[in-house]
């Protein structure tokens, strides 16, 4: 991206994000880990950092709250060194360090005074390798606009002789895209436009009805004690698992959070018909693709449990986002947004908690680059993305890169009681995953012979 727009007062939306979290258990906290194949240069890795404060606005600003909504406004004593940081870790230390650091960053609240990242780089691994820990609010970006921020921290080649500059762009109020309704349409056909009236307020209040208990029997508690896991599988297993049913990589990727949760529950020798699952659907279009802040909708799914096979699993996971991706509501999310922040922040707060604190996992798909990244010269050799549960038992997020899926798993500690049993679970999952996607490899392969022959 060579220039991204950032808005003075915050989005119907990310002022909910906001003000929802004076609840520990709704923080919005985006945390994410890079292993790096040998520690950056420091004086480098400080440069690149000061370049990618000094072209995204965003990373100077702190959050002032006002009416109607929150603004962001540039903090009046910004020090780098409030918010980066660059140790080493010894010599000795793995990869279980790092992701318990990482657990100790996202456990920790923003100072809401400040500007809300924080980035450290740690050196003096064991394996000679070094690692980025990355704490982002979720109130600066969604996933989408996190991938854009990467541009300016990150490289295409270890030495580039040119970067393209991110544009840094004095904040203004966001153009208003309006859509022209035709009047006449719903004068001529009345009962169509009544038949839709009621359909998008059912989906409405499907969105928005608090229910604050969840559906599975077991991950009933919640608290702001959080965990950090991880698993990789190869891109391709999601791709062509997807394409022997004729789905998607989100498909699989929601099959395969299925599958886990009902190995999970079947574990603990209880059974469970259904969950529900909160999935952010991404919204950007031409008028929003450079725009920060969050550009999606959450949509609240009750999916089935219980089927063993994963074939079958994949093609109803598939029917079924097709059909939410029709929600009537989802293009009225930011208008009811708006509506419920008028209520008041308190009230507001009760509704929104009462749509998340019923969710039991939280699933997100963020595409990450197709092709290797270096920062500050040195190889990204792996990159997980760690969203936040907001009130759910867990957050599931994918993050693709360089041909690799990695799956960041950020659980509550006291809903996941177990957390080597959960990913023991994913991983079955996963190898029942790669069954399937070897059999779409067969298709071709098979057709090609009976032409030959």
């Amino acid at each position: 991206m060579s220039r991204i727009t950032y808005d003075e007062t915050m989005s119907s939306s990310d002022a909910l994000i906001w003000h929802i979290e004076k609840d520990p258990q709704l923080r919005s906290t985006i945390m994410s880990v890079w292993f790096l194949q040998r520690p950056p240069s420091p004086e480098r890795m400080r440069a690149t950092v000061e370049r990618m404060v000094a072209q995204i606005p965003r990373l100077r600003q702190r959050v002032v709250d006002g009416r109607p909504r929150p603004r962001w406004v540039t903090a009046e004593q910004f020090d780098i060194e409030d918010h980066y940081r660059y140790d080493d870790l010894g010599g000795a230390a793995g990869r279980d360090e790092v992701f318990a650091l990482g657990e100790s960053w996202v456990r920790e609240p923003f100072d809401r005074s400040r500007p809300l990242w924080q980035l450290g780089i740690f050196s003096g691994l064991a394996d000679g390798r070094a690692a980025l820990v990355l704490k982002v609010h979720h109130a600066i970006a969604d996933g989408v606009g996190l991938m854009m921020m990467l541009a300016a921290l990150a490289d295409l080649e270890p030495n580039p002789r040119h970067r393209p500059a991110l544009a840094d762009v004095t904040p203004a109020p966001a153009p208003q895209v309006k859509r022209r309704r035709s009047h006449r349409a719903h004068v001529r056909h009345p009962l169509v436009a009544a038949r839709n009236a009621r359909r998008s307020i059912a989906s409405i209040a499907r969105l928005v009805m608090p229910t604050r208990k969840p559906l599975s029997p077991v991950m009933t508690r919640r608290s702001d004690e959080l965990c950090l896991d991880v698993a990789t599988l190869p891109f391709s297993t999601l791709r062509n698992a997807g394409k022997a049913v004729g789905g998607s990589v989100n498909d699989s990727f929601v099959s395969l959070v299925l599958d886990a949760i009902d190995r999970y529950h079947a574990q603990n020798g209880v059974s469970s018909d259904r969950i529900r699952i909160h999935m952010p659907i991404n919204i950007r279009d031409g008028a929003t693709a450079d725009r920060a802040g969050n550009q999606f909708v959450p949509a609240r799914i009750v999916m089935d449990l219980g089927e063993n096979d994963t074939e079958d699993r994949l093609r109803r996971v598939s029917s079924h986002l097709a059909a939410v991706r029709r929600e009537p509501a989802l293009e009225w999310v930011n208008t009811v947004s708006a509506a419920i922040q008028r209520l008041g922040v308190p009230i507001s707060r009760r509704i929104i908690g009462g749509m998340m604190k019923g969710v039991d996992v939280l699933a997100s798909n963020v595409a990450g680059p197709p092709c290797p990244l270096y920062l500050a010269g040195e190889h990204v050799e792996e990159f997980y993305a760690f969203g936040p549960p907001a009130g759910a038992a867990l957050n599931i997020t994918l993050f693709s890169y360089d041909n690799t899926v990695h799956l960041g798993v950020t659980s509550v500690a006291v809903a996941v009681e177990s957390r080597e049993q959960f990913m023991a679970c994913l991983g079955a999952a996963i190898a029942d995953m790669t069954e399937l996607a070897a059999t779409w490899k067969a298709i071709p392969q098979a057709a090609s012979a009976r032409a030959a022959a």
